[in-house]
């Protein structure tokens, strides 16, 4: 069964890194690199702070100081500053999963850097580590757009993050430094790290801020 997975996963890789000419080459490596991605953390930031500095609220029975009628549009910062620690963990967290938890342990040669696809591989810029089993690209951002999907809660920009999660991760099998399952893994991995934080960073929030928490968040995220 293992063997079947490798081959039909190195099959995939040599199909979709051999669908490539001058014009995707452009797109691929600019939106391979963290920060081609500028604007769309620009976007991230500034959800973010609409949402929780203008943040309605509400008291929590038994929790904080009963009886106090908490103003509508009170500025929330706390539970914004919470967001930011939260998310640099995430990322952090995510990164280092995909390679102390992962690379290190697997050690499965990136494609770029298997001799038996040195004469065909489409290989625009440089071969990257050794190891590519799980991409760290993919957990990165899987993890980041489920974790901010949830905590913004728009339905526009939770298409919009997936979308780019998924261009993000695709870019690496393009440029032929990880293979679809790479990229597959990653993301699986990522999306398990971004829903352990959202939980650990609601129950942080309300065991901090229990006055402060968001209407949205009075259930469970």
């Amino acid at each position: 069964m293992l063997e079947f997975l490798n081959q039909l996963d190195t099959d995939l890789f040599i199909y979709l890194n051999g669908l490539h000419n001058n014009f995707l080459d452009g797109i691929f490596l600019w939106a391979t690199e963290k920060y081609s991605w500028i604007f769309l953390y620009v976007v991230i930031l500034l959800l973010l702070t609409r949402r929780y500095l203008d943040a309605r609220v509400v008291s929590t029975p038994g929790r904080g100081f009963p009886g106090i009628s908490l103003q509508a549009d009170t500025t929330n910062w706390p539970w914004l500053l919470l967001s930011f620690v939260f998310i640099a963990f995430l990322i952090t967290l995510s990164d280092q999963v995909s390679v102390h938890l992962f690379k290190n342990v697997f050690q499965r040669l990136r494609p770029s850097h298997e001799p038996a696809f040195a004469e065909f591989i489409h290989l625009p810029r440089r071969k990257g580590a050794l190891y590519g089993f799980v991409s760290s690209h993919a957990a990165n951002s899987f993890a980041l757009a489920y974790f901010t999907s949830r905590i913004i809660g728009v339905k526009w920009y939770t298409l919009l993050i997936f979308i780019w999660a998924f261009i993000f991760s695709y870019s690496r099998i393009y440029i032929g430094v990880h293979y679809p399952g790479d990229s597959i893994a990653g993301a699986l991995a990522g999306l398990f790290v971004g829903w352990m934080l959202l939980r650990v960073w609601t129950s942080t929030g309300r065991a901090w801020f229990p006055r402060l928490l968001p209407v949205r968040l009075r259930g469970n995220p």
